[in-house]
């Protein structure tokens, strides 16, 4: 019983803070949040991975997530394959493409590279 107690008081503590950051973020008073609250929600991760097949040809692959504006982007996926030894080096990460100004993942596998790499991500947006 008392774990349900600490849970759903973390839960309710947890709400008005993300009602007070997401007002704040907006610019406004943060007051002005609880009569006017912004809409948090989840991105679906891509369809299909950002990869790297090193087999093939080395380099960098990247995907448009979100635009940065009202978001921030993470990692859900990352996944090296048929690494052999130290010349495999791999690197999942997110970055912001200044031309259109959303969030990308990209996989990169370094010249010299024979393994793969999967790398995928989801954003979280206010409205």
């Amino acid at each position: 019983m008392k774990q349900v107690l600490v849970s759903a008081l973390v839960a309710a503590v947890v709400a008005v803070v993300t009602v007070l950051v997401a007002g704040a973020l907006g610019g406004g008073d943060p007051s002005d949040a609880v009569s006017n609250p912004r809409v948090l929600s989840f991105t679906m991760e891509g369809i299909e991975d950002s990869i790297v097949d090193g087999q093939r040809y080395n380099g960098v692959y990247s995907q448009l997530l979100s635009h940065s504006d009202n978001s921030i982007c993470y990692l859900t996926k990352i996944q090296f394959r048929a690494m052999q030894g130290p010349e495999d080096s791999n690197i999942c990460s997110i970055e912001l493409d200044e031309f259109t100004g959303h969030w990308q993942v990209s996989a990169t596998i370094e010249e010299g590279g024979g393994s793969e790499a999967r790398c995928n991500a989801r954003c979280l947006v206010w409205e």
